[in-house]
């Protein structure tokens, strides 16, 4: 049985989120002082050129940085999730599982596939594992994750939003358009908040329980030592 470590990832995926989440905010804040702009275009009001200018240069710095990190964001936490299904296999030998660690991260870009057998893989490594430490732990009772099924609902309507985003990004020249995509936006902030407090949620819950696997595995690995008799030194 081969364990790798993988607490290392846990910690890149949870602070890559995090930065996904602060993004979030400051985009929601960008967002809404744009709208409020907007706003003032609409009903006749002035706004001065350099005003206008400078809304647009922060939307499109805000665009870019939360681009790359909620890209590097998912590539760490499929490593974190792909290591954590693989260790899983290890310690139940494969048995009794139907996906693979190679599932678990090619799952997420197939079409169509992506909008359920993440969340089905993420589902079974979650609970097998319980089973596991039943096994493992007299008088253990299993636990369920709600956490769960919340963070892959928050995960698909946050994807509809974004598909409307982009395509309501290209089509947006008109004032009332421009308000439109804003409002769409700020929606979008609102859901990729909770998504990625979730998904913070899910990853250290199911960080505890590889704790807690490899707590046993060492305690297992100690009671299976052989004793070590003294020595016993012939009389003088």
């Amino acid at each position: 049985m081969e364990i790798r470590p993988n607490q290392q990832r846990t910690r890149t995926a949870i602070i890559m989120i995090c930065a996904v989440l602060a993004i979030e905010i400051f985009m929601l804040i960008s967002d809404y002082m744009q709208y409020n702009l907007l706003v003032e275009v609409q009903n006749g009001g002035f706004v001065e050129p350099t005003a206008a200018e400078n809304n647009d240069l922060r939307q499109q710095i805000l665009g870019f940085i939360y681009l790359a990190v909620f890209i590097t964001s998912i590539v760490t936490f499929i490593n974190w999730f792909r290591r954590a299904f693989y260790n899983l296999e290890q310690r139940m030998d494969g048995r009794n599982l139907k996906f693979t660690n190679q599932e678990a991260g090619i799952s997420w870009f197939i079409p169509i596939v992506s909008l359920f057998k993440p969340y089905q893989i993420m589902r079974e490594m979650f609970r097998k594992t319980e089973i596991y430490m039943g096994a493992q732990i007299k008088g253990y009772i299993p636990q369920t994750t709600p956490s769960l099924g919340w963070w892959w609902a928050f995960w698909i309507i946050n994807n509809i939003l974004g598909n409307l985003l982009f395509s309501m990004a290209r089509k947006a020249e008109t004032l009332d358009q421009l308000l439109d995509y804003t409002t769409m936006s700020m929606a979008s902030a609102f859901i990729g908040i909770p998504l990625a407090l979730l998904a913070i949620l899910v990853i250290q819950n199911y960080s505890e329980k590889e704790v807690a696997m490899e707590r046993i595995s060492t305690q297992k690995s100690a009671d299976d030592e052989p004793e070590i008799l003294p020595e016993i030194l012939p009389e003088s």
